[in-house]
């Protein structure tokens, strides 16, 4: 989708008033709470998985003077309905983060499945941090955190891994096996047994 379309399809889902748009709607819903999580649902239904990370990174992103680069690449049809809110929470905390703490100017996400696994990779240019350092999950601000990010990737049986350091940016990398809906029944992909 272009980004008129994509623009469109939001205040849409949104039910924005045209002159208002979607950025006054998603801060309401922001700010709402539970609000926030049917927000994303009808986003992720709507436009699907990669489209929703693709539109919050830029939402997010480019207003801070980040510049955004999206590939996507061997994604066919949608995933099992939890999977994708799974990982659409887990891009939105790394680009959050990436908007609050990284001082990056460019960020790449990185989409592609392949081998019945899907895999997200999130990198940055900024200045990096060292993951031992990180206070312990009571002692921070709310939010997903890095342990709630791996927790959710672990529930679908995958794996989340953290690369960082001082001076060197940051890259989180995501791997889960690809589990899609029929029906009311979950199975594997097409043609993956």
């Amino acid at each position: 989708l272009d980004t008129i379309e994509r623009d469109a399809q939001l205040k849409h889902v949104a039910g924005a008033n045209p002159e208002r748009g979607v950025d006054e709607s998603h801060d309401v819903a922001a700010r709402a709470g539970g609000v926030d999580q049917l927000f994303v649902a009808q986003v992720l239904d709507d436009l699907g998985l990669l489209s929703a990370i693709r539109w919050y990174a830029e939402r997010h992103l480019e207003p801070r003077g980040i510049a955004v680069r999206c590939e996507f690449s061997g994604i066919g049809s949608r995933l099992m309905p939890e999977l994708e809110t799974a990982l659409f929470r887990v891009a939105q905390e790394a680009i959050t983060n990436i908007a609050k703490h990284s001082g990056a100017e460019t960020v790449l996400i990185q989409c592609l499945e392949r081998d019945d696994q899907i895999s997200i990779e999130i990198e940055d240019d900024g200045h990096g941090f060292s993951p031992e350092s990180l206070p312990p999950p009571a002692a921070r601000e709310r939010g997903l955190g890095l342990l709630g990010m791996r927790e959710r990737v672990e529930l679908f049986g995958g794996t989340l891994e953290l690369d960082s350091a001082l001076g060197s940016g940051t890259r989180i990398a995501v791997t889960v096996p690809i589990v899609q809906e029929v029906g009311h029944e979950q199975h594997p992909g097409p043609d993956r047994g």
